[in-house]
């Protein structure tokens, strides 16, 4: 959850830049790199708990989770979400 939140003040951050009465570019190439940092984060995160998941599967539910997964769309694993 605390990632969540900070992605959300993120993107408070990223509006705020670009609608300054002045551009600064060096901030944001300083926020573009943090939020790469962060996705970093969040794809590490994700692909370890996955991981965790996989080892205690049997083969069979594995296979069934990776079809899941699958039917479920590039948003619902962790991808971009548009809205």
């Amino acid at each position: 959850m605390p990632l969540r939140m900070k992605m959300h003040e993120a993107r408070k951050q990223g509006a705020a830049l670009l609608a300054a009465e002045t551009i600064d570019r060096a901030a944001i190439e300083s926020f573009r790199a943090q939020q790469l940092q962060m996705a970093e984060t969040a794809s590490k995160r994700f692909s370890q708990a996955l991981a965790d998941v996989a080892e205690v599967l049997t083969p069979a539910q594995r296979k069934d989770l990776a079809r899941r997964l699958e039917k479920m769309g590039p948003g619902m694993r962790g991808g971009m979400r548009h809205g």
